[in-house]
């Protein structure tokens, strides 16, 4: 079956961070999408987010013709906002069709 992908979405939130952690992750993971998967994407950032520690995550979701999947990469105190966006592109392109 060949699934082709129409389009990406993505929710980056940040917690206990700086601001720029969370325009990083979004701005690392549109650009990695764009350059290797050239997809169509639309990634928003929520800011201040409640959370027990300091961190982001991001979640994207992927729409195709027949399918949608979604993929999430969380981060912490010891892992940069591209490591987090870099993990939640691989996944995706990993789960390809």
């Amino acid at each position: 079956m060949n699934i082709r992908q129409k389009n990406i979405y993505g929710i980056c939130a940040r917690s206990h961070v700086p601001l720029h952690v969370g325009e990083g992750v979004k701005k690392y993971a549109m650009e990695k999408i764009e350059r290797e998967l050239e997809i169509d994407q639309k990634i928003d950032v929520l800011y201040d987010v409640p959370g027990n520690g300091p961190g982001a995550l991001i979640f994207l979701g992927a729409v195709s013709e027949k399918a949608v999947a979604g993929f999430s990469s969380l981060g912490g105190r010891e892992k940069r906002a591209e490591e987090v966006a870099r993990e939640e592109i691989e996944l995706s392109r990993n789960k390809k069709g």
